[in-house]
């Protein structure tokens, strides 16, 4: 039996080991902070969107994610995909092709989506009026409660023979794994290291690591509602779902070594007080930083390392990449398989 080790227990790392575990192959995953691993795997929530413009690629991706999502639950027994469904909203003066784009790929893949108008959004889902021109709404997106989804990968792949462990991996000039000290030379490794991707591969990858920090409002009153997304006004939000608070994230990354404030964002509190009145009065609780590996591009990035076949970088997920994992998993055994198949969107770069 062929033996591999992957580097990260986040959700990309996890997937993939599942995956190759359940494709034959001998798997050990090795993560500093297992069993709690760093960046956006990390977070207690995220969106399950579908859109994604006009691209079908990740619109189809995040469709079949959502497909594997729902088995796992069935196999673990455990709830944490929320259907809360996702509604992006269409801020006045904003340019809304994005959103218009998405609305096509949608329709075209015969997948669920609705078109809102101004009163009927905020009718149906208490949405501030002022300057919304539209809303789309998908039926079908929700909300992953990341820590639970990521521990029943972790349980599922352990039921598949995956062994799970803390210790630091790195790389060496001759292709070898230093773990703790040893040097291993696995018949297939595969480095999924989430933010420190670029600490891991500084030359040979264009990720830089940054952060985007979420707030935590204690809203007075909560109930169901979608998650819902403001690409123009660079903001998103997740219901108060499992006991949490109300969650919203200005779209803006900075420096992971940026001091964190626990203020709310002035413009993004005045963008609540329009669209969301009961939430810019509300306190905030928390802030919980992400810290991620981006690409300039925000496609991952999947790619034989250039020196050694047998070594595979996984990564760059640009803040977007949690919702795809078991999706993408099995992208990165079919590439193993079959190095043909790797989209060039994904090439090392």
């Amino acid at each position: 039996m062929k033996n591999a080790l992957v580097v990260g227990a986040g959700v990309f790392g996890l997937s993939v080991a599942r995956e190759l575990a359940g494709r034959g192959w001998s798997v050990q995953v090795v993560d500093q902070d297992w069993p709690r691993p760093a960046g956006p795997s990390s977070a207690a929530s995220r969106i399950l969107r579908l859109a994604h413009g006009g691209d079908p690629f990740y619109t189809a991706l995040a469709w079949r994610a959502r497909t594997l999502w729902t088995e796992l639950e069935q196999e673990s027994g455990s709830s944490f995909l929320l259907p809360t469904g996702v509604l992006h909203l269409a801020s006045s003066g904003d340019d809304h092709s994005h959103l218009h784009a998405s609305l096509r790929c949608l329709t075209e893949l015969d997948l669920p989506v609705e078109r809102i108008d101004t009163a009927e959004a905020a009718r149906r889902f208490s949405v501030g009026a002022v300057d919304l021109d539209f809303a789309v709404l998908e039926p079908a997106g929700g909300v992953l409660l990341a820590a639970r989804a990521l521990r029943a990968l972790a349980d599922s792949a352990s039921r598949r023979g995956v062994r799970l462990t803390r210790g630091v991996a790195e790389p060496d000039e001759s292709g070898r794994v230093r773990l703790d000290r040893r040097s291993l030379r696995p018949d297939l490794t595969i480095w999924a290291p989430g933010p420190s991707l670029p600490a891991v591969f500084p030359d040979l990858t264009s990720a830089t690591a940054v952060r985007q920090d979420a707030y935590y409002i204690r809203a007075a009153r909560t109930g169901p509602a979608p998650a819902w997304i403001d690409h123009g006004r660079g903001a998103y939000g997740i219901p108060a779902v499992d006991a949490q608070d109300v969650k919203v994230v200005p779209d803006v990354t900075v420096d992971p070594a940026e001091e964190p404030d626990l203020a709310l964002p002035e413009d993004l509190r005045a963008y609540l007080g329009r669209r969301f009145p009961d939430l810019a009065k509300a306190p905030v609780a928390r802030r919980e930083p992400c810290a991620y590996a981006a690409m300039p591009d925000d496609d991952f990035l999947l790619a034989p390392h250039p020196a050694d076949e047998r070594i595979w970088i996984v990564g760059g997920d640009s803040g977007h990449g949690f919702k795809h994992g078991p999706a993408l998993g099995a992208l990165v055994c079919d590439a193993i398989d079959d190095p043909t198949t790797i989209p060039a969107r994904f090439k090392l770069r």
